[in-house]
């Protein structure tokens, strides 16, 4: 469907955290209804915070760029809200917000050095969300993929990681 994806030098730089005293303080806005779990700020209240020392710099997490798809389509409801519905994401129990959180935290900036430990604990993550105890999975490492595997979550992997290669990190052949 329709979706927007910045380009090159028109990544808004988007600020997260996820603590309990920085929520107390209305650093930023809640992301959900209930004022729970992550929160989005500015730069700037981000910089406030750490000089005057409400906050530390592991508190936030800083994403680069981003995916919108248009809140309705053909009348359809569209948005998160219509892929959750659709199937294509499911929403993870409130009370694992923050231990996601602290495990996202664990991801370096992506890069082809990092991209495999990256995918790794996103991997985790979701399986945490899912309800699932998951180890890194070994079908995210960096071996190739041949036609003749009937694995699908490897086939998955493999295109997720070829995915991120080719449009996040502009490497359209992986070494």
């Amino acid at each position: 469907g329709s979706h927007v994806v910045w380009g090159e030098g028109e990544r808004p730089l988007l600020w997260l955290h996820c603590s309990e005293t920085l929520r107390e303080a209305e650093l930023g806005i809640p992301i959900s209804a209930s004022g729970q779990g992550i929160w989005e700020c500015t730069g700037e209240e981000v910089k406030a915070a750490i000089g005057s020392g409400q906050a530390f710099p592991r508190d936030f997490m800083v994403v680069s760029g981003g995916f919108i798809w248009p809140k309705f389509q053909d009348g359809e409801v569209g948005g998160m809200r219509g892929q959750i519905w659709d199937g294509n994401f499911e929403l993870s129990l409130p009370e694992q917000t923050e231990e996601i959180w602290m495990m996202l935290q664990k991801q370096e900036l992506l890069s082809i050095e990092t991209m495999d430990k990256n995918l790794q604990i996103a991997n985790s993550c979701w399986s945490l969300a899912n309800g699932k105890v998951s180890e890194v999975p070994s079908s995210m490492s960096g071996k190739e993929v041949t036609s003749g595997d009937n694995d699908s979550p490897s086939l998955a992997d493999h295109a997720l990681r070829r995915w991120v290669a080719m449009y996040m990190l502009n490497a359209p052949r992986l070494e």
